[in-house]
């Protein structure tokens, strides 16, 4: 269940107003649950938030005469004034970030508090998709901005019915502030993902996070139309329909495979929560000598693959001649509920999930990993024991000093003033060359979500 957690100058009171529904219990005679019952997120939206996360809907804080500045929305009730958070002020940190740089989910929520959609943001790069129902699903049709010869979008852009001649303004603005390429064209596509969430159940046991949650997302397209910047008003509607054009395959892209790559398991990804200090969110709090449990995700991809060109005799010759198979493109998630994050006095993190030992699908193992991040912010060596069962999964030259690597650990701590939850995420990314234009690539993503112990 859910939570307001009001804060007086005294002690921190409890009002019960959950994800699952609930009623606001009684409080000490300050008047906190007839405050956490003043409407600011009615009962139904906390309970169609819970279908996405277990994330409080709101957390709400006593400005307590500190004069802090009002994030969001400032309340006052016998005289006394609050701070209100809630889930849009929350970012959830893609695993994937030395790619992507700062790149996050963010919710948005209508006028009553329910969540209605969700916002990829790249640096400056972000549209919304929305929320499909009550659903953990969100759907949208957006623009991307591509240079020519790349399909890597610059900029993206919700579709609220733009025109031909409202994208031509908007780029020649883009251009002119060296946002974006000169030389590029306007994409649509329709896209999906589903956003499924872990906090909600992190022992088996029903334990929930209330400050952080943890999770994946997967983006798939259902259409996709290239070159739309000379296209009619009329055909741009049909396009954010979902209809043919009638300009060919090659232009007008319907993805055959949209349900098989909605169930594949080629997620990304992310973490975040409620890290408020006084009266102000930061992006992590920072304990000493403390000790987190719960859950962890880990998902890995490989791929053997070649250049454009090289005959598919060089690359299976290639794999072979490592050991790997020729067909490598493989993407699997496993979990655990034995992950384990400690921080010493000094500020050492050391973060344990046990995904060979104690994966919850004992027939289906990967790696015990092991990340330590120093007091300097520095990484040790990544650790991985353990063999896994697919042979395919295995680290092989992943590690080996001559291969491209990068590496990261991005924990967080959250609560209100003391870290009573941690979640975060970490990522190995490894490029070996095998010669002859055929590369293989390996990445491990991984999150978690934990109580303090």
């Amino acid at each position: 269940m859910k939570k307001y957690f009001v804060l007086t100058s005294i002690l921190a009171l409890t009002a019960c107003g959950g994800g699952g529904g609930g009623h606001s219990g009684s409080v000490a005679n300050n008047g906190a649950s007839e405050f956490a019952r003043s409407g600011f997120i009615s009962d139904a939206a906390k309970e169609s938030n819970g279908k996405v996360t277990s994330l409080s809907s709101a957390v709400i804080v006593s400005k307590d005469g500190s004069g802090s500045a009002v994030v969001r929305t400032a309340k006052e009730f016998n005289g006394k004034e609050y701070e209100v958070y809630s889930l849009e002020d929350v970012k959830l940190y893609a695993a994937d970030v030395v790619h992507t740089g700062n790149g996050f989910l963010k919710i948005g929520m209508d006028d009553a508090g329910r969540i209605e959609k969700i916002t990829m943001e790249i640096g400056e790069i972000g549209a919304p998709v929305a929320r499909d129902g009550e659903s953990n699903r969100f759907f949208g049709p957006i623009f991307e901005y591509v240079p020519d010869g790349n399909d890597q979008a610059e900029y993206r852009i919700a579709n609220t019915g733009q025109t031909a001649s409202d994208l031509a303004a908007l780029k020649a603005d883009l251009v002119s502030k060296g946002k974006i390429s000169a030389a590029g064209h306007w994409n649509m596509v329709n896209e999906h993902m589903d956003v499924v969430t872990y906090g909600k159940d992190i022992d088996g046991n029903g334990t929930a996070l209330q400050y952080a949650d943890f999770g994946h997302f997967n983006p798939v397209y259902s259409t996709k139309y290239k070159n739309v910047d000379s296209l009619s008003d009329a055909d741009m509607v049909k396009a954010r329909n979902g209809e043919s054009l009638g300009r060919g395959t090659e232009l007008d892209k319907e993805n055959e495979h949209f349900d098989d790559q909605m169930a594949a398991e080629d997620y990304q990804l992310f973490a975040g929560g409620y890290a408020i200090r006084g009266t102000e969110m930061k992006d992590t709090l920072a304990p000493r000598s403390a000790e987190f449990k719960g859950k962890a995700i880990g998902r890995v991809y490989t791929t053997v693959s070649a250049d454009d060109g090289v005959l598919e005799s060089t690359r299976t010759s290639k794999a072979a001649a490592n050991g790997y198979s020729a067909e490598h493109d493989i993407n699997k998630a496993f979990t655990t509920k034995e992950a384990t994050l400690k921080i010493d006095f000094n500020g050492k993190q050391t973060l344990e999930m046990p995904f060979y030992t104690h994966s919850d699908d004992p027939d289906s193992k990967f790696y015990d990993v092991k990340l330590v991040k120093k007091a300097d912010g520095t990484m040790e060596a990544p650790v991985f024991t353990g063999t896994p069962t697919n042979a395919d999964h295995k680290l092989y030259h992943a590690l080996d000093g001559d291969n491209v690597k990068e590496t990261s650990f991005n924990p967080g701590y959250y609560g209100v003033n003391t870290a009573v939850e941690a979640a975060g995420t970490a990522r190995l990314y490894s490029k070996e060359d095998l010669g002859d234009g055929v590369q293989r690539e390996y990445e491990v993503q991984a999150a978690y979500g934990m109580k303090r112990q």
